[in-house]
């Protein structure tokens, strides 16, 4: 069985100084890290989700702000799928679904916030297979 590693919103505006800091930002990343260094040593897929929130008076992940950025740590290589999205679903208006083969195990990185809405989006994908 394949599987993919999928990066979920860790982004500048989750750490010291951004917008939105949680608790155990940089302790998640550095874990997140040593996933992603696993996964690209083994040429595993790896997939990055970046939410931008697509609003004016948005209150973190603004556009064109220095929060909406991937965290360095994490940043994508060019072998790599960027998926920008809109809204908290993963799957919600991206081409998510379609990057993930039937029968490929997903490996999540989600920070601390996304737990309840990593449980959505795996309701939504099952409904869509």
């Amino acid at each position: 069985m394949s599987r993919a590693l999928v990066i979920i919103d860790i982004q500048k505006d989750y750490f010291p100084g951004g917008r939105m800091e949680l608790v155990g930002s940089e302790a998640a990343a550095g874990r997140a890290h040593e996933l992603l260094s696993a996964f690209r040593d083994s040429g595993e897929p790896v997939i990055h989700i970046q939410h931008i929130w697509d609003s004016d008076d948005a209150p973190f992940f603004a556009p064109d702000t220095d929060g909406v950025q991937i965290h360095p740590m994490l940043l994508p290589q060019d072998d790599e799928r960027h998926i920008v999205k809109h809204h908290a679903n993963a799957f919600l208006e991206t081409p998510l679904a379609d990057e993930l083969r039937p029968g490929m195990s997903v490996v999540p990185t989600i920070d601390t916030k996304q737990q309840v809405l990593r449980r959505a989006s795996r309701s939504d994908r099952r409904a869509e297979m």
